[in-house]
């Protein structure tokens, strides 16, 4: 089937602008920043509506160090311009082919939607941390939700590692969260609304991963994935560490 590209170009707006721009010894503490958006119908060539798409990440305004602040720029802009490649080929396949089967089938079409929408979760002593929240709506029983994160290093640019936050190395930080993880489960088990598998104790390492964690005012909090602790009803599962017990200073 022919799908039609033209007909709603993706364009990007730069949108809520925060200001904070605090500084300690000259290095970079805060940052400014905004939020590039933007959006795309595809549609087929009857004028279907096949897919929905937009995408957000932030782009950094700051006067120093700008040829750090460029690379985290380059950096986020990589990563939304990567899922946008991807749901506009692999994305668009998927629901011109789940059109033609409900259009077979009698059955009524539900356009399917993906978004991606970041989110600063830290900003200050010369860490940033964005969280990117990508929801899929593709036909299915219920929408899915994935999360995924970057703490940056402000004056060097590096994405930052949880041996990094933690001071610890990776073997000893792995055992210190999972230690904590599995205590909070606990305290959590003979409550009404406990919803975490059986075997948790087995998956809090098993399906956790080490990329998966962000920073908060108070917290290095990480985070399980849909299925991985607690059925889909349950959401994602966060877990939060108190900022006082890693290396970011508070």
């Amino acid at each position: 089937m022919k799908i039609l590209f033209k007909l709603i170009t993706l364009v990007f707006l730069v949108v809520g602008t925060v200001s904070c721009s605090a500084f300690f010894e000259g290095e970079i503490s805060s940052v400014s920043y905004s939020l590039k958006e933007g959006s795309k119908k595809i549609l087929n060539d009857s004028g279907d509506v096949l897919l929905d798409f937009k995408v957000s990440y932030p782009i950094i305004d700051n006067d120093k160090n700008k040829n750090t602040i460029a690379t985290i720029n380059d950096y986020n802009e990589a990563k939304a311009e990567k899922y946008k490649a991807w749901v506009l080929s692999e994305g668009v396949d998927f629901a011109d082919s789940d059109f033609e089967f409900c259009r077979t089938n009698d059955i009524p079409y539900l356009f399917h939607i993906y978004q991606s929408v970041t989110k600063i979760t830290y900003n200050a002593d010369g860490f940033l941390s964005i969280l990117w929240v990508f929801d899929e709506s593709t036909g299915g029983a219920h929408p899915t939700t994935k999360w995924s994160s970057e703490v940056f290093d402000l004056n060097s640019g590096k994405v930052m590692t949880l041996s990094d936050i933690m001071g610890l190395k990776e073997k000893e930080a792995l055992s210190k969260i999972f230690s904590l993880v599995e205590e909070q489960i606990e305290s959590m088990k003979y409550k009404a609304d406990f919803w975490f598998f059986d075997d948790y104790e087995v998956r809090i390492a098993h399906e956790f991963n080490i990329k998966d964690f962000i920073l908060t005012e108070n917290s290095l909090r990480v985070y399980y994935q849909l299925y991985t602790l607690a059925p889909y009803s349950a959401g994602i599962q966060c877990f939060d560490i108190p900022l006082t017990e890693t290396a970011v200073k508070r």
